[in-house]
Order: C-alpha cells, then structure tokens, then sequence
C-alpha cells in the first residue's frame, strides 16, 4: 500500500505540472498571435482564462473546466507577480498577496516565489469551491509564463490527490476482513470435525456413554452430527435388545 501510495502520488506531481506546463504552451501560441497582430493581449488572455476555466456568468464567476482531470475539486488558476488573481473561479480580480491559511502560510507568496524559480510547489489550506466554509488541505503546482508574467497553478485538495491510493486501501481492508470471517468460519468447522472425529473413535471402540451431540446447524456438519447420533442410539437399542 505505501508503496503503491507513494507511486500514485508522484504521478498526481507530474499530473499537476503537466496541467500547469500545458497552460504555458497555450500562452506561447497565443503570444505569438499577439505579436502578429491577430488578436489583442486582452483577447489572447481572455481566451486562455476560458480555456482553462471557462467564461463568466453574471456574477463574474467562472467554471471549472472538467477536462483538466485534477481531482474532484481541482482547478487551474493564474495570479499575477502582484498578487492579484487573474483568473480564478470565484475570486477573480482580488488581490491576495497578503493572504494567508489558518497555519499562517501565505500560500500566493509562495506560489509566486515557486513559479519565479522554475517551478515548485505549495501546501496549505483553503476552502473548496462548492463550500466556503469547509477548509481542506491543497497542494497546488506553480510556474511562471515568461511572456505575460502570469504564475499559472495547477491545484486540487489533498483528498482527491489521495483518492486512488485511498481506494487501493479500501481493498486491503476488504481483503483483510473476508480473511477473518474464512479463518472464523474455517476454525468453527475444523472443531466441529474435530470433535466429530473423536466422536466416532469412541463408537468404534464400542463407548456409548457419551451425551448426543449438540445439532446447531443445517449444513452438513449439522447433518453429520444428526447421522452420528442416530447410529449411537440405534447401537445402543441393539445392544440393549441383544441383551
């Protein structure tokens, strides 16, 4: 399970980077638009906010984009060198430089200093997306655009980062426990064949003092046990009769 959880979680890294590293490429391709006159900076930032999330509703919120696969929750998201969220779903256009979690961690500041130096990655919490007031641990990846000086993050909460070894982990459960009924059921038929055995080594030694079994149950050591104690009260009819 570590091991396997360990695994899973380096490739929910690389998932992370890979989202983010995707991210930049389109800003490449739309910067050299720009440069080309095509479309405007405004336009060309428009379109990758949409790309990666989606356009705004009447409450200048926008959606997170499914087809980034970062978790249940996960998101991408951009904030500029100063702070302020350049796109985000719901806080987009604030400035949260100066935010920071219950711990203290002001997690922009070190998203920022993290995509400066080529790449990294942050830990704190924050609250999900469907619920404020419920605050889970993240871990969000964070690089630098050269071109438009966008720290560009790729996010998602602890819970869905864990979610597969989790699921790995559940399995064992389940294993373990079906091992402790087989063993449970396994030990209560080996006693009673056990017993059924020194049972009938009496019979054959012709000993018929011992009480009836106790019949329990309806399989077939049930019947095995009914069976045994026919055969002793019909030896003991015999022996009586010949007697």
């Amino acid at each position: 399970y570590n091991k396997s959880k360990t695994s899973l979680d380096d490739l929910g890294a690389i998932n992370l980077a890979n989202s983010a590293e995707m991210t930049i490429q389109m800003i490449d391709l739309l910067n050299e638009e720009v440069k080309k006159g095509t479309l405007t900076l405004d336009e060309a930032q428009e379109k990758v906010k949409i790309a990666i999330l989606g356009e705004k509703d009447a409450e200048g919120n926008r959606p997170i984009n499914k087809n980034f696969n970062l978790g249940e929750n996960g998101y991408l998201f951009i904030v500029d060198e100063n702070g302020q969220m350049a796109a985000h779903p719901y806080i987009e256009g604030e400035n949260m430089l100066e935010a920071e979690d219950h711990n203290g961690v002001r997690y922009v500041q070190e998203m920022i200093t993290a995509g400066n130096n080529g790449g990294d990655f942050t830990y704190y919490e924050f609250p999900l997306p469907d619920n404020e007031n419920q605050i889970e641990p993240k871990i969000t990846y964070s690089i630098k655009d050269p071109h438009w000086g966008w720290i560009v993050n790729a996010s998602t909460y602890m819970k869905d980062f864990h979610a597969p070894a989790s699921g790995i982990l559940t399995t064992i459960s389940a294993i373990i426990l079906c091992g402790v009924i087989l063993w449970i059921y396994s030990s209560r038929i080996a006693s009673q064949i056990s017993f059924a055995a020194n049972r009938m080594k009496a019979l054959a030694n012709a000993d018929l003092s011992n009480d009836l079994m106790q019949v329990k149950s309806k399989d077939e050591i049930g019947k095995l046990a009914k069976a045994m104690n026919t055969m002793q009260e019909k030896l003991k009819a015999m022996i009586g009769n010949i007697a």
